[in-house]
């Protein structure tokens, strides 16, 4: 089952997002402000977490942690705005970009995989 996610937002509370199949974020698409975001497509195996279309960050929040079964961001980059991350899939690649500000990786893990994450100043 594909999730697409367009507008999920929050002023300082908590957002998590669960599907038994893939989730594809469009750009704008998760802003938790200053809160924490959880994205997780582990429920049933085969679960990744794709970008759904260029353009600004698409997950906002203070710690952002994603969870996929087979990869994060394998045909592009998912560009983020928060001071933690952790990202973990069973296979697949991970594909993060954070667009401004200070990072703190708490956990990236994809161990048959390619690990990607890279820094920007501005909207790349």
């Amino acid at each position: 089952t594909e999730l697409w996610l367009r507008a999920v937002d929050t002023v300082n509370g908590d957002i998590t997002v669960t599907n038994d199949g893939d989730i594809y974020i469009a750009s704008g698409a998760i802003d938790a402000d200053s809160a924490n975001v959880v994205v997780d497509a582990t429920i049933n195996a085969g679960g990744e977490i794709e970008v759904g279309g260029p353009g600004t960050a698409h997950i906002i929040g203070h710690t952002i942690d994603l969870r996929a079964e087979t990869g994060i961001a394998n045909n592009d980059k998912l560009l983020i705005e928060g001071n933690e991350l952790a990202a973990t899939t069973v296979t697949g690649d991970i594909n993060v970009r954070y667009i401004s500000g200070n990072l703190r990786i708490v956990d990236l893990s994809a161990p048959t995989a390619t690990r990607a994450v890279s820094a920007v100043s501005g909207s790349g």
